[in-house]
């Protein structure tokens, strides 16, 4: 049951009545501490969409949140800072769901299973039971998989039943994850990079060691591309991995296909494009005779995003594979790649390639800055940036663990270099 302290708005708002489109949570500093909205903002900013706070009040950093992850989710409807329905029904899809949200997907990471999927236990001895509120007719080992046939709500969460060993019974629905269409180690090879394709739209879990019941590192979201280390056996395969433990991270294979080889030509040629316009020191001048301003067609965007647009224009990439020109902004460019499901969070576990898009946050400012990845070891990386003081600026063996310029690296982006 929600709970909280005062009485504006959001205090006779809940995601009960989000859901029939009744109401919507909106700015409200008189609501304090409210359960639901406190659950959002910490999905929403493991998400990756910072709300600055877990404190259940809905000010305008939770504002500023909920409108980038509406311009990244279209299905969001207008990007408003309004949580209403449309939101929620795609944050739902996306994040998970919240606590008192009743329909399929709730309890766990299991949105978007219907009747006919097959579902694969994610714990280790998982109860199997007679009914949603029966007993346990024997406990199920990670890994057991089930077809399911009805799926139902009960006791806040849902319930996918269905036969496992002969016997029709029922598994709880924070205990599964839908079974992937990934195409396992026969289609991947160390040296390469993999891209997750899991059925739905669900993160998937990344382990620290060959069991799912070790330490979760982070979770993955589809389209994210990572480096193979090694392919381990015929469940699990290693990544090179961001986390701030180790440098490296377990996901099971069935979620994995192929993700390409390394850098390609034209990425090479933004390379070295960028660093033959970068200074050697800040005392430098700008080394071309036009002002950056004029130079990348600024208009009123921000220049180190063109800049980036610019290598992959200068590079030979068709105008739909970066960001447009007009406007553009940090944030726009975070809409644009999360469009196109190459956009990842360091928070959620995305690790970086050459010829990522790098995306930095400064205090209170999400999107600060860009600039373009050009060396990949572990968690040692070499940049280009534009608009580092006005110039162009290339840095090397940095780890983008740490503080790189006074900024933190927020996350990154594969755009497609064709």
């Amino acid at each position: 049951m929600a709970t909280w302290t005062g009485n504006g708005p959001n205090s006779r708002t809940f995601v009960s009545n989000i859901k029939t489109g009744e109401r919507s949570w909106q700015v409200d500093l008189e609501t304090h501490n409210h359960s639901e909205i406190r659950e959002m903002q910490q999905k929403l900013s493991s998400f990756g969409f910072s709300t600055q706070g877990v404190d259940g009040t809905y000010g305008n950093n939770t504002k500023n949140a909920v409108i980038n992850f509406q311009r990244a989710f279209p299905t969001c409807g207008t990007p408003d800072g309004y949580f209403g329905k449309n939101t929620l029904n795609t944050f739902v899809s996306k994040v998970g769901s919240l606590a008192s949200y009743t329909g399929p997907g709730s309890g766990g990471a299991t949105d978007q299973i219907n009747v006919g999927d097959t579902v694969i236990t994610i714990l280790p001895a998982v109860n199997f039971r007679s009914s949603p509120s029966g007993v346990s007719l024997f406990q199920v080992a990670t890994g057991t998989t089930m077809v399911v046939t009805e799926v139902t709500a009960s006791g806040g969460y849902t319930w996918y039943g269905g036969v496992i060993s002969s016997q029709t019974g029922y598994l709880r629905g924070d205990c599964i994850e839908k079974y992937s269409s990934g195409t396992g180690v026969g289609s991947i090879a160390a040296g390469r990079y993999v891209k997750m394709n899991q059925s739905n739209s669900q993160p998937v879990n990344v382990r620290a060691s060959t069991s799912t019941s070790s330490e979760r590192l982070g979770r993955l979201q589809k389209g994210t591309l990572m480096y193979c280390e090694e392919v381990v056996n015929s469940t699990w395969v290693k990544i090179r991995w961001g986390g701030q433990s180790q440098s490296y991270a377990y996901i099971m294979s069935q979620y994995l296909i192929d993700g390409g080889e390394a850098a390609s030509s034209k990425v090479k040629r933004a390379f070295d494009i960028g660093n033959s316009m970068a200074v050697t020191s800040l005392n430098d001048e700008w080394k071309y005779p036009n002002s950056p301003d004029e130079y990348f067609d600024i208009g009123h965007g921000a220049w180190c995003v063109k800049f980036v647009s610019f290598l992959q224009k200068a590079a030979g990439c068709s105008s739909s594979n970066y960001v447009p020109f007009t406007d553009a902004l940090v944030s726009e460019a975070v809409a644009f790649f999360s469009n196109k499901g190459t956009f990842g969070t360091v928070a959620q576990g995305r690790t970086p390639r050459e010829g990522d898009w790098i995306f930095y946050s400064k205090g209170n400012e999400t999107y600060q800055h860009v600039g373009l990845v050009t060396e990949v070891d572990g968690l040692i990386i070499s940049t280009v940036e534009g608009n580092m003081d006005g110039t162009v600026q290339a840095y090397r063996s940095v780890n983008y663990r740490d503080t790189i310029h006074n900024m933190t690296v927020y996350g990154f982006a594969t755009p497609t270099w064709s």
